[in-house]
């Protein structure tokens, strides 16, 4: 996928909910989050672009942004007390050092989460 048509359409990514199911209760406990983009009235998956390793980390890091703080909006606009799952790249958090940024980030969406002890992530 091309890096420069995703950054310049990255209002078209949006995220793709995957289910997660617990075979002991035979439930939904939460939903791997995966990136989408609307491309030509498809969505299609950015899988290409996280995994391509010529791709600027900024640039994945941008769009991981993006789709974590659309997810966790959706999530809680539900009203529900399932966990999102996100995938993350390694070699984007070492190359831009952004870690802490990270851990930053789920502390605000644990503080907006409505449901005592409940985990938003």
């Amino acid at each position: 996928m091309d890096p420069i048509e995703v950054m310049d359409h990255i209002d078209d990514v949006r995220p793709y909910f995957q289910p997660v199911f617990n075979t002991e209760e035979y439930r939904v406990i939460g939903y791997e989050v995966l990136a989408r983009m609307k491309v030509d009235g498809r969505d299609v998956s950015l899988a290409p672009f996280f995994l391509d390793p010529e791709i600027p980390s900024e640039y994945k890091w941008e769009v991981d942004q993006k789709i974590h703080d659309l997810a966790v909006k959706e999530m809680l606009s539900w009203g529900s007390d399932e966990k999102l799952f996100f995938n993350l790249d390694l070699q984007t958090l070492l190359d831009l050092d952004c870690v802490e940024e990270l851990m930053e980030a789920f502390q605000r969406y644990e503080k907006k989460r409505p449901v005592a002890g409940a985990s938003c992530i």
